[in-house]
């Protein structure tokens, strides 16, 4: 496993003025450093410019780096890919899904009739079944390896069949902790350390649902927008003979390593690039066809192969929400 340990080093402060008296080994000012998890990003794939500004901005010192032979790594990995076109040209075949254990199928039918399962998941046709990760084709380029150790240390070693299940398909979520702020009049500013946390969405309320005074006077309708996290479900995209990781990446790269290769996921049967967009965002929607065309599409199993990996140290960031309103107030006709 990689990992990285929480930098502490320190920066020298101002200039200290000459009749101050410093004591030795006493710093000046301490300023500690952000810190820091090791990442692996899958190389060789288009385009290149995508993956010199991630290093170049993103990777820690990547300012310094010699682009000259980052691209020359990025080229050995694109000829190690097309290597893989030519022996490889069935790996992204989808292999049949097959059902869940018989103690977990109950447990699957319950999420099923929850308002989260609905409404995330509910558009297209969608089941609960077990998929292999080694044939799932993938579009995030990068999994951050201090999460993984986490998500790792809480499910063992040797999981159950349950355990694996509420894994992949949680009932609840472990919200982290949320910072909220009021930032003006008409903006609010939210943190959260995930990188899930984002606007859920804007409902009109009942002003009667809520228990506590939101106004000076007597509201006749509340706009709520909500800000949290997605149903955090391990999910697939089945399109075009392929399985294509929608949902769980680091979930993902935690069971493989773990040697797990069969597990529950949440699989939505897509039939056209239309539908597609309905259902996922990113680089699939954006570029479908480098996932569902290409003769051999990035894999999960790419993350392990050591010809196509760059294993980088990126300054740990949080999940910021702004949300900003304006109003009008008019006369008109009634």
């Amino acid at each position: 496993m990689d990992s990285v340990k929480d930098s502490t080093a320190f920066r020298v402060g101002p200039k200290v003025a000459a009749n101050e008296k410093l004591q030795q080994d006493e710093p000046v000012i301490l300023f500690p450093t952000t810190p820091t998890d090791n990442h692996v990003f899958l190389l060789g794939r288009p385009p290149l410019a995508e993956f010199l500004g991630f290093i170049t901005t993103q990777m820690v010192g990547g300012n310094e780096a010699d682009v000259g032979s980052l691209a020359a790594e990025w080229r050995a990995a694109n000829e190690h890919i097309e290597e893989l076109k030519m022996s490889e040209p069935g790996a992204a075949r989808a292999a049949g899904l097959e059902p869940l254990p018989s103690p977990l199928a109950p447990i699957a039918e319950e999420v099923q009739q929850t308002q989260v399962y609905r409404r995330s998941f509910g558009i297209m046709p969608s089941e609960i079944a077990m998929l292999d990760l080694d044939s799932l084709v993938v579009f995030q380029k990068q999994i951050n390896l201090r999460y993984v150790a986490e998500l790792q240390s809480r499910l063992g070693e040797s999981p159950s069949d349950q355990q694996l299940f509420e894994f992949c398909i949680p009932a609840g979520h472990e919200n982290p902790q949320v910072r909220a702020t009021r930032s003006g009049p008409n903006q609010w500013v939210f943190v959260s350390p995930s990188t899930d946390f984002r606007m859920l969405g804007a409902e009109l309320i009942d002003p009667q649902a809520i228990n506590q005074p939101v106004s000076s006077g007597y509201p006749s309708a509340v706009l709520g927008v909500v800000v949290g996290y997605g149903s955090n479900f391990l999910s697939a995209v089945a399109s075009h003979g392929r399985m294509v990781l929608n949902n769980g990446s680091h979930r993902a790269y935690a069971l493989r390593e773990l040697g797990i290769t069969r597990v529950p996921a949440v699989v939505q049967h897509v039939q056209s690039k239309e539908e597609l967009t309905i259902v996922s965002s990113g680089d699939l929607t954006a570029n479908p066809d480098r996932y569902l065309a290409d003769i051999r599409p990035p894999l999960l199993r790419d993350y392990f192969d050591p010809a196509l990996r760059k294993i980088v140290a990126v300054e740990r960031h949080a999940r910021q929400v702004r949300i900003q309103f304006a109003q009008e107030q008019l006369d008109v006709p009634g």
